[in-house]
């Protein structure tokens, strides 16, 4: 008879851990039933009996009983027949073997429930003696109503099948010292068995292979009362479809089960109810593993408990879990505890490639990762319910992006790590992300991908948190698609979108929205988001081109900015309730769209307290920026004017508003870059003035200024109670070219070049206005000018200096302290009145040419550097009168005698050192 080299030692030394160790067996003759009729003997006294090969056929009786069998017996090309009652009596060592791998052979054992056949050990012999029946490849049986009695020393069953099919009905295998039955190689039992009892063996009820323990029948069978109650299965590659039935004992899983069968009949697994699966450590099920097509159904949702759990005492991550990767189509699930799992692919369920995974009345724990992963595609069936996952060293689930929604709202609590784990991936459809009552924890990009027909919405449900690893964000149409973004948090139900573990600045990218988003379905209401700007990212809350609905949202700690708006982004009108706080900016957003930025929104308490303006989208359309609760920062110069449009493009500036500029930027107002009409209103309040300075270096032209023209509007832009400040790089604090500018109450200091320069034919009025240094305090060139008071001192060069043009300055005019000349005037007409010129280098007031004319009134020269009055020729037409002219170490007026002097009226004369009127 063919033998197998043992596995076994007291039922399994591979079992060791469970059974605790192997005990020797003090049964004698008293182990199980023997014969105690003598034995036959011929003549010569040696037994008679049954030995050797049988190649022909036989019909052993009851009528020959006992039948004694002194050494195998091979049944090769021929056909035993056992009937009914017959006894079989095996010595030591002796067994029964029916074909071989190669010979067929065929045993029909014709018991019935009175008179079964029973084979059974020799008189006197401890059980296990014999070798068992054996059934190999070429071999066929039956037994009906049979009894195998203390079998084992051979193959270590008291049924072995090897390659064979064999039918039981009604057999009971007893009192063996290894398994009851043993299927190995391919061996199996007919669909049609049924009735099968093992029990009373030393060993295992009985082991075969994950293929072909199925065909192990469970109607009317018993595999308990051994000394380890439960079947061996052997891992195997399953290739058609198969059923585990409730044996009333474990399974005991020692391979991994693969299933894998064809497109056109997949392999599925069917474990039946109250089953129970027991794994050796790191074994597990695999579904699909190299590419076949399978399934798995454990259980049956309202029935006995199916349990999946580890062989050897509990312990997290004994065995590897159930797999089903691309190629397995479902996982169904009903009434079934899976426990003690994870050795595999970091969860005791996992599925990849769109597999559906349906659970009702499951409990999964255990877990030495995480309960549940369901990746690439693979989902929860939408009639999921009842289930709890609890007990697992981390996540309960963790699922793609694309398919989290899927998830059932059920019990998860209680894990490691009580949060729901979502891989980042590409979602191409609207989804919706419910509260779990726990986190979702964000590993990777999540990208939201749809196309224009049908945007790919992700919905954030009220008190979801979000929690995202190192470097990974949520980004809308970051790859052209169609996309939007709402989130619906409530008061004390909010949105918190935050960094998993430690919270530092940058720890996560943010929320990005690029091209593609769809406005109508772009909102975020009752939201914080924190941690995030990453060093690639640089805010928390990023769009590209598109506009947001922001209500009550609170952005903080971001590394750079809370929001960065770019292009034509920007804030949907009835936002209101931001807060940006603890940052390194607030926010920065386009020229274009400053106006609206919520007015009730606090930038307050960040490294820098700015609303930071750039120029991706410059004022095209008339509109005003607010006081908010930061001043501006002017990243790029700001354009206003559209040449596409027929209306004049106004910028208003509200009082208290404060403008800093960033260096060699600017405001260009109708300037040639705008291509169109501009025109600003900055008025302010005595209280709340308007405020233009520098960004970065507090020193006179550090930024351009602002410019006005050439595209002039029809109306004059108007400046009230301004003060602009280090200005001037481009030509001066203000500058009109051709166009009317009207500035009232305005200061200008620190300004390189002119503070004040109009050019170009354009009307400039001034009122009260101050002009503390820069190189000339006002230039007019060929303009309109009237002044009704102004204020200059400590200029580089001249206090006022005309060119051309008319220019009437009424009023108190000051000025003081110029570099060269208090008053210049060239090839222009010129009308002061209350004018004060006092410590200039130069003249108090300098006719450069014969082409001027004009008047001075009501003034006092005193002072100045050289003369009090200066005119290069012959005076022009200029009458100076009610005016006092003192303190010079030249001339009051210097005019050359050969040439008419300047009208004077009531002009008095007080220490000119050269004279009062001279040469």
């Amino acid at each position: 008879m063919r033998t197998l080299s043992p596995v076994l030692c007291c039922g399994g030394a591979l079992l060791a851990g469970l059974i605790g160790g192997c005990e020797s067996s003090d049964k004698a003759d008293d182990t199980g039933p023997v014969d105690t009729s003598p034995v036959e003997t011929d003549d010569s006294g040696e037994v008679q009996g049954h030995c050797g090969d049988l190649t022909s056929d036989e019909t052993w009786t009851a009528d020959e009983n006992p039948h004694y069998v002194t050494c195998d017996v091979t049944v090769l090309n021929a056909t035993l027949t056992i009937t009914e009652g017959a006894e079989l009596i095996f010595s030591d060592r002796a067994g029964l073997a029916v074909g071989s791998s190669s010979v067929p052979g065929d045993l029909v054992v014709e018991g019935t429930s009175d008179a079964p056949v029973r084979m059974i050990p020799l008189a006197g012999e401890v059980n296990g003696t014999w070798d068992g029946v054996g059934v190999y490849l070429e071999g066929e049986a039956s037994l009906r109503y049979a009894e195998i009695v203390g079998a084992g020393s051979g193959p270590e069953a008291n049924l072995y099948v090897d390659g064979a099919e064999v039918l039981v009905d009604h057999v009971t295998l007893s009192d063996g010292v290894g398994f009851g039955v043993r299927l190995v190689d391919g061996g199996r039992l007919h669909e049609d068995s049924t009735a099968l009892t093992v029990t009373g063996t030393e060993g295992w009820s009985g082991e075969a292979a994950a293929d072909q323990v199925h065909t192990l029948p469970s109607e009317d069978s018993s595999y308990d009362g051994n000394r380890f109650d439960g079947v061996l299965v052997n891992g195997a590659t399953v290739e058609t479809s198969v059923t585990w039935e409730d044996l009333g004992v474990p399974y005991v899983v020692l391979g991994n089960v693969d299933m894998e069968g064809l497109a056109s009949d997949p392999a599925v697994l069917t474990v039946g109810p109250g089953a129970v699966l027991m794994f050796d450590e790191g074994r597990g099920l695999r579904l699909s593993r190299r590419g076949g097509e399978s399934a798995l159904v454990l259980g049956e949702e309202g029935a006995d408990v199916v349990t999946l759990t580890a062989l050897s005492a509990p312990e997290p991550g004994f065995w590897a879990g159930i797999a089903a990767y691309d190629g397995a189509t479902d996982l169904t699930l009903g009434s079934v505890l899976i426990e003690w799992a994870t050795g595999g692919e970091d969860a005791t369920v996992y599925a990849e490639e769109g597999v559906t995974v349906r659970m009702n009345d499951v409990r999964v724990s255990g877990s030495a990762l995480d309960g549940v992963r369901l990746l690439l595609g693979a989902r929860f069936d939408p009639a999921s319910a009842d289930i709890e996952i609890t007990g697992n060293e981390r996540h309960p689930v963790v699922m793609g992006a694309a398919q989290i929604h899927t998830l059932p709202l059920e019990s998860y609590s209680g894990n490691g790590y009580d949060a729901i784990g979502v891989e980042g991936e590409v979602v191409p459809v609207s989804v919706s992300w419910p509260d779990h009552g726990m986190p979702y924890v964000v590993d990777q990009d999540v990208k939201m991908e749809g196309i224009t027909a049908a945007p790919a919405i992700l919905t954030i449900e009220p008190n979801v948190e979000l929690r995202f690893t190192p470097g990974s964000g949520l980004f809308l149409s970051e790859d052209s698609g169609a996309s939007g973004l709402i989130i619906d948090g409530e008061p004390g139900r909010e949105v918190v979108m935050t960094a998993e573990g430690a919270g530092v600045s940058g720890h996560w990218a943010g929320v990005g929205a690029y091209d593609g988003v769809d406005d109508d379905n772009f909102r975020i209401s009752n939201t914080i988001i924190e941690w995030a700007g990453d060093e690639a990212f640089d805010a928390a809350l990023f769009l590209q081109t598109h506009q947001v609905l922001i209500e009550d949202v609170e952005i903080r700690n971001s590394r750079g900015f809370g929001v960065t708006m770019l292009n034509n982004a920007r804030f949907t009108s009835g936002s209101a309730g931001l807060t940006i706080s603890d940052c390194q900016w607030p926010l920065t957003i386009s020229a274009g769209w400053v106006d609206t930025v919520p007015l009730d929104a606090d930038l307050t308490g960040n490294t820098f307290d700015y609303l930071v303006v750039h120029g991706q989208s410059q004022v095209t359309a008339s509109m005003t920026w607010p006081r908010h609760s930061v001043p501006y920062w002017v990243e790029d110069s700001v354009e206003v004017g559209n040449e596409f449009s027929s209306n004049d493009i106004t910028l208003t500036i509200e009082p208290g508003v404060q403008i800093a500029v960033a260096n060699d930027e600017g405001f260009l107002i109708g300037d040639a870059a705008a291509r169109g009409p501009g025109r600003l209103v900055a008025e302010g309040t005595a209280s709340q003035p308007i405020v233009f300075t520098a960004a970065q270096a507090f020193q006179p032209g550090a930024w351009t200024g602002i410019n006005f023209g050439p595209y002039c509007p029809n109306q004059p832009s108007s400046l009230e109670h301004v003060e602009v400040a280090y200005g001037g790089s481009y030509r001066g604090g203000l500058f009109a070219n051709t166009c009317a500018v009207e500035a009232s109450d305005v200061t200008l200091r620190d300004n390189v070049g002119s503070g004040i320069i109009a050019s170009g034919g354009g009307t400039i009025t001034l009122q009260d206005v101050v002009v503390e240094g820069g190189e000339i305090g006002l230039e007019a060139r060929d303009v309109e000018l009237t002044v009704d008071g102004l204020t200059v001192s400590n200029t580089s060069s001249h206090g006022v200096a005309i060119f051309d043009g008319v220019a009437t300055l009424t009023g108190v005019v000051d000025v003081s302290y110029s570099g060269e000349h208090g008053v210049y005037i060239d090839d222009a007409e010129v009308h002061l009145d209350g004018l004060n010129v006092e410590y200039s280098v130069g003249d108090g007031v300098h006719f450069a040419t014969t082409n001027v004319s004009g008047t001075i009134s009501d003034a006092l020269i005193q002072d100045n550097g050289i003369n009090g009055v200066y005119f290069s020729a012959n005076g022009g037409d200029v009458t100076i009168s009610d005016t006092s002219i003192r303190n010079h170490p030249g001339y009051g007026i210097y005019a050359d005698s050969q040439y008419t002097r300047p009208t004077r009226v009531n002009v008095t004369y007080a220490n000119n050192a050269l004279g009062d009127i001279g040469p």
